[in-house]
């Protein structure tokens, strides 16, 4: 997973503007500098569940993620997999599935 994929990203010269009010700067005591914190947006992928008849090849049922940003589908998620190493001579059972 790529897991702070953004963490070294440079905000340098990242304007910031006043709004509110009239907008007048000079209305406001601003800081000469400041830190900007940027959280990881807590997120949780699951290997979703499913089924398959013997002596058919299994499809991978897939991933789901909850957590993601407005807008944002599991695709924006890359280096996930889920862990599925099961083919058409598989014995009947049921089997573990797992992110990996």
């Amino acid at each position: 997973a790529e897991a702070g994929l953004h963490a070294s990203t440079s905000l340098t010269g990242l304007a910031v503007a006043v709004t509110g009010g009239n907008g007048l700067a000079s209305n406001y005591a601003l800081p000469a500098g400041a830190a900007l914190t940027i959280t990881p947006r807590p997120v949780t992928v699951t290997a979703n569940s499913g089924t398959s008849v013997y002596g058919d090849a299994p499809v991978d049922p897939g991933l789901s993620a909850t957590g993601l940003a407005p807008g944002e589908g599991i695709g924006v998620l890359t280096g996930l997999s889920s862990g599925f190493a099961l083919d058409a001579a598989s014995a009947a059972g049921a089997y573990p599935l797992a992110v990996a």
